[in-house]
């Protein structure tokens, strides 16, 4: 279920947002290869694009890893039961 929230929350936001700026799902990556986070993503998608599909229904689904150089924000989202 929190899997769900997340793609409707990444998709809501990516209605919002400029272009420029991306939004995915996904790991923080630093220059050694360390990975942090498995949450939502902002980062500079003129500066690091990536390729999806973006006829899917579910383009959010793939977690993709990002260089902590183009990330402008990380947004840990959970849902309270």
């Amino acid at each position: 279920m929190a899997t769900n929230f997340k793609l409707v929350y990444v998709s809501f936001l990516r209605r919002f947002l400029p272009l420029k700026y991306g939004i995915c799902r996904g790991f923080v990556v630093d220059r050694h290869g360390n990975t942090a986070g498995d949450d939502i993503i902002t980062y500079g998608q003129e500066l690091y694009p990536t390729l999806r599909f973006f006829d899917s229904d579910n383009q959010f689904a793939q977690k993709e890893q990002i260089p902590v150089e183009v990330v402008y924000a990380y947004i840990e989202a959970k849902i309270d039961a």
